[in-house]
């Protein structure tokens, strides 16, 4: 059986240990740093000082009333209290009865609480007591003894020589598992109990030592065979780590073949393989779950109340309903490249939205679940990864609009994601320094490196099946590798031969001849030793190749598209729009280019002679509905991608829709042609760009109150005279206004 979360043995320390880690890759040799440990949730309180279910009654002690409280779970109907003496500290109960420690003694009760026998040789005072087939199990503050049940006989005993606390017991097996502190770092231990003669084995640590999150309350079932902390990782009943639940938890019960953990205002059910099968938002108040009679049941505070749990209404985790990338502020915290397409993530709207070059078009948004912390797209499997806050990893099928699989769940929150081709790499906070996981496409862990790095950016070549990273934690910084192989093991690692002379600044670019890394600093390095082959001389925000040429977007001020030969030669240089983000060969031969441009992510085209300039307009976040009747302000950004000057781009706009309409033009950068005073004719005048240069145009206008569905203002930008433009879809954007007819007529 299972002791309750507010079970604690206060053994105290007498000797204290130094441990030192004991499981780690062969190739780490390195001293490791202060380690990082996740706090563990605080413990929620029950009214009751322990819990016990024998049959189907379920007691509750409560010693401040002198009494231990009875709960029918068949009938669901609370039985008459047993009165105990006022000095009880715990109890467990049996076929043989209610054997409960007081103060000064061990008493045994029969299960209607009229007789009373007290247990020789057994001292009272406990916070433990555990019964076995025919012994009983009592701790003190430093020690774990058996006793018969017959008579009182001692059979064994063990002492620990830690603090510790969070007892829970595995009868079947014969365990009892503690955590312990006042000791660095904090582990796991494990006390053997012989189930039928009660014999006492000496306790024996976790092989990790500190490895994984420390926590202060351990969960088990009678029918388990791991056991649960309060950080939600996971053990064997040999203490081997298993994983995680993705977070902590405030307390769990188990059935025989899955498990129910409640976490904050959730119910969450997960298989024993560590799958989450479903969720379910928690009923109010409550502190406890224990199982009776293969039933779940959760007791609310005080114990007012026992409510059995249905199973089957749990179930999985619904992305949000995510906007309309128009309606957003079309900003994008990662811009990924995905298989000939772009996804641009907002964690604000925990969504994805596909950005596709040839339609030139945003899909509807790809829904994540609530809170996503870091993605990663696979082109294998056209999947979407998203990790959260506790460790959780949730895979989002593009071809599957709003289902959210989960996967699996890291130790800690995953400071890493990344696909290697089939396979998911996350890093996280576990093991000496960092830990680098892989894992497969069904979730089951595949490797664990630990005494590894925390990584800004990580690059994947499917060719070589190396993924790159940096060391961002450790002075000096370096270049590294791992190779990944075909079964998703991490076989091999590797580092350039320098000492602080690479600069670890991402991104991290592969070339198409997967000869050459391109890093943010600019430095150039060979696939094959890592070894230095030449230097752009500038910060760089990305990199692509074309036709034997390097194509650098430079994130120094002003920004620049430049063209580099083979021996870093500046061929050409134009200045481009905005802040870049990314630069992406397309199927025709030119590069997509993003770039973030007051405050959003836009798209364009360059060409990789720089002899085009790309004019575009950026059509403004909508935002919500707007009544009919009231005064709009729009801004639209009209700018010059391309790296040459844009001459006699005509600008016009139908504000035909809008009453009271003005507008202006404020010149921003580099253009003629704005003057920068209110207007309230039409929208019509010929501007000159220059590379890089951009406009904003600000209308206000009255919506008509007899206005109903959408209001529409189509905005032109005509390609300039002097000079090709690469993409004429993005010259142009139909502005569109939802209108909210509910209280045009005075009445709801």
């Amino acid at each position: 059986m299972t002791l309750p979360r507010t079970a604690a043995i206060a053994l105290s320390s007498a000797l204290a240990f130094a441990l030192c880690p004991t499981s780690q890759a062969a190739y780490r040799t390195d001293t490791p740093p202060v380690e990082t440990q996740q706090a563990a949730t605080p413990l929620l309180t029950t009214p009751w000082a322990k819990r016990s279910v024998h049959g189907a009654i379920a007691y509750f002690l409560f010693p401040a009333q002198s009494r231990i409280a009875r709960y029918d779970l068949a009938a669901q109907a609370w039985l008459s209290d047993i009165a105990i003496a006022s000095n009880a500290t715990t109890f467990d109960v049996d076929a043989d009865g209610i054997y409960v420690s007081l103060s000064d003694r061990v008493v045994r009760l029969d299960l209607a609480g009229t007789t009373s026998t007290i247990i020789p040789y057994i001292p009272g005072g406990q916070s433990t007591l555990e019964l076995g087939a025919g012994f009983i199990l009592v701790a003190d503050n430093r020690n774990v003894r058996t006793y018969a049940k017959a008579n009182g006989a001692p059979i064994g005993s063990t002492t620990i020589w830690y603090t510790v606390r969070g007892p829970s017991i595995l009868n079947a097996l014969g365990k009892i598992y503690v955590s312990y502190e006042g000791l660095s770092p904090s582990d796991v231990l494990v006390v053997s109990v012989n189930p039928t003669t009660g014999a006492v084995s000496a306790s024996v640590e976790s092989p990790y030592h500190g490895a994984w999150p420390a926590g202060s309350q351990n969960y088990t079932g009678e029918q388990s065979t791991f056991v649960v902390d309060n950080t939600g990782t996971v053990y064997s009943d040999q203490l081997i780590y298993r994983g995680s639940l993705g977070g902590n938890i405030e307390t769990a019960a188990f059935l025989s073949d899955r498990f129910v953990v409640l976490r904050g205002n959730e119910l969450v059910l997960f298989s024993n393989e560590l799958r989450e099968l479903g969720r379910l938002r928690a009923p109010a108040g409550i502190t406890d779950l224990f199982v009776g009679n293969e039933t779940v049941y959760a007791a609310t505070a005080m114990g007012a109340t026992i409510l059995p749990l249905d199973l089957s209404t749990f179930v999985k985790p619904t992305p949000v309903n995510a906007r309309p990338w128009s309606m957003t502020a079309k900003r994008a915290d990662d811009v990924i490249d995905a298989n000939g397409s772009v996804l641009f993530f907002s964690k604000s709207e925990s969504a994805a939205y596909r950005f596709d070059p040839q339609s030139w078009s945003v899909s509807a948004p790809i829904a994540l679940l609530s809170g996503p912390d870091r993605v990663t797209y696979s082109a294998t499997l056209d999947t979407l990864f998203a990790s959260y806050a506790g460790g959780a990893i949730y895979a989002h099928p593009l071809d599957e609009p709003g289902v959210a699989n989960y996967l699996t769940s890291t130790a800690y929150t995953p400071h890493g994601l990344a696909s290697a081709g089939e396979f998911l790499l996350a890093a996280d906070d576990s093991g000496a320094w960092a830990s680098h996981y892989t894992f497969a496409p069904n979730g089951n862990r595949i490797s664990w490196v630990e005494w590894n790095y925390r990584s800004n950016t990580y690059t994947w070549d499917p060719i070589s099946r190396k993924m790159y990273f940096f060391r961002n934690d450790t002075s000096p910084s370096d270049v590294h590798w791992e190779e990944i192989n075909s079964a998703g093991e991490i076989v091999a690692e590797g580092e350039s031969p320098y000492h602080g002379e690479i600069s670890t600044v991402g991104p991290i670019r592969i070339s198409p001849d997967h000869s050459t890394i391109a890093l943010g600093s600019g430095q150039l390095l060979s696939t094959a030793g890592l070894t230095l082959t030449g230097n752009l001389q500038r910060p760089v925000a990305d990199v692509a190749w074309s036709k034997g040429d390097i194509y650098a977007l430079t994130s120094e001020s002003p920004a620049s598209l430049m063209r580099f030969n083979a021996s870093q030669n500046v061929l050409s240089a134009g200045r481009v729009r905005g802040t870049p983000r990314r630069l992406l060969p397309m199927a025709d031969g030119n590069f997509l280019y993003v770039a973030d441009v007051a405050g959003s992510t836009v798209t364009g085209v360059l060409d990789p002679l720089l002899s085009q300039a790309d004019v575009a307009v950026d059509a403004p976040a909508m935002g919500n509905l707007t009544a009919g009747g009231a005064t709009i302000t729009v801004n639209v950004t009209v700018g010059n991608n391309g790296s040459v000057y844009a001459q006699g781009v005509r600008v016009s706009a139908d504000l035909s829709a809008l009453q009271n309409v003005t507008w202006r033009c404020i010149p921003e950068a580099l253009a003629t042609g704005c003057d920068n005073q209110p207007h309230t004719g039409p929208l019509d005048q010929v501007l000159e760009l220059l590379d890089s240069g951009q406009v904003r145009y600000v209308i206000t206008g009255t919506v008509p109150a007899s206005s109903e569905g959408t209001l529409e203002i189509p905005f032109q930008a005509s390609a300039p005279i002097n000079t090709a433009d690469p993409e004429l879809r993005n010259n142009g954007t139909r502005i569109v206004y939802r209108l909210d007819r509910l209280f045009h007529d005075g009445f709801e």
